[in-house]
C-alpha cells in the first residue's frame, strides 16, 4: 500500500511565501541603509557630506561642506572646517571648495583653500579620512600603512614630482638653470621639508598627497602653476592593504 504525501494547504503555501517577501525586504533594507550608512548620519535625508553654506559667487565661491557623521570626532572636524571657511569667508578675494570620495568603508574628505588679497596667493588644505565601519578619523600613519608607504617613500615621491615641475619650468623659460638650480626652485617654493603641511586624499582607492607651496617668485612663473600642481600622486594601485 503506498503511502500518501501530506497535503500543503493554500493558507501553509500563503504563509511560508509572506516570510519569505519578508526577509527579502528585510535584507534589501539592511543592504540599503549599510551601503547607505544612514545609520550613521547626523540627517538620514542629507549626503555624508554635503554643502552647509555657498555664497553662489561667479568668481570667488566659497563653499563650507559638512561631515554628515555622528560621532565626536567628527564634530570637531567639523569644527575647523567650519572655521577655515569662517576665515576664507571673510577675505574677499578668495576660493574655498571640497571634494569627497567613498573607498571602500573610507570616506575620505579634501578641503582646498586659497586668497588672492596679496601678490603671493595663500594656499591651504585639510583632508579628512574617516572609517565608516567605526566613524573614526583615521591619522595619517595608519592610512600610510594601508597602503604600505611611509614617510620616506611620500617625500621621495614628493620630489621626483617637483623634480618635473623644475624641469618644465625651465623648458618653458620661466627660469634658467644656470641661476636658478634645483635647490633655488625649492627655496623660492619656501620649501625645506617636503612632508611639511601635507595632506592625505584618497580619490577611487589611490592615495595623493595635497602639498601647499610658493607659485611666485622673481622668475614670473606663477603662469606655469595650476591647481593640480599641488597633487602628488602616492600609489598607482587602488587596492589598499
Amino acid at each position: 500500500m503506498k503511502k500518501r504525501r501530506p497535503r500543503i494547504n493554500k493558507i501553509e503555501i500563503y504563509l511560508i511565501a509572506v516570510v519569505l517577501i519578508i526577509m527579502i525586504l528585510v535584507m534589501a533594507y539592511y543592504r540599503y541603509t549599510r551601503t547607505n550608512y544612514n545609520y550613521l548620519k547626523q540627517d538620514k535625508s542629507e549626503y555624508l557630506v554635503y554643502t552647509l553654506y555657498d555664497n553662489e559667487a561667479s568668481t570667488y565661491r566659497i563653499q563650507v561642506p559638512y561631515i554628515n557623521v555622528k560621532h565626536e570626532n567628527i564634530k570637531d572636524a567639523n569644527s575647523k572646517i567650519q572655521q577655515l571657511g569662517n576665515k576664507y569667508s571673510n577675505l574677499k578675494k578668495s576660493i574655498f571648495n571640497y571634494e569627497y570620495s567613498l573607498n571602500g568603508t573610507i570616506l575620505s574628505i579634501l578641503v582646498k583653500a586659497s586668497s588672492y588679497n596679496s601678490v603671493i596667493p595663500e594656499i591651504e588644505f585639510l583632508a579628512y579620512n574617516i572609517n565608516l565601519s567605526t566613524g573614526e578619523i583615521i591619522t595619517d600613519d595608519v592610512l600610510l600603512s594601508y597602503y604600505s608607504v611611509n614617510d620616506q617613500i611620500v617625500g621621495k615621491k614628493i620630489e621626483n614630482q617637483l623634480k618635473k615641475y623644475y624641469s618644465e619650468v625651465v623648458k618653458q623659460g620661466y627660469m634658467s638653470s644656470r641661476e636658478c638650480d634645483f635647490k633655488c626652485f625649492l627655496a623660492v617654493r619656501n620649501i625645506d621639508n617636503y612632508l611639511d603641511n601635507v595632506e592625505y586624499y584618497i580619490d577611487d582607492g589611490i592615495l595623493y598627497a595635497y602639498k601647499p607651496f610658493l607659485t611666485t617668485s622673481i622668475y614670473g612663473e606663477e603662469n606655469y602653476f595650476k591647481e593640480e600642481h599641488f597633487k602628488f600622486q602616492i600609489t598607482t594601485s587602488s587596492t589598499i592593504e
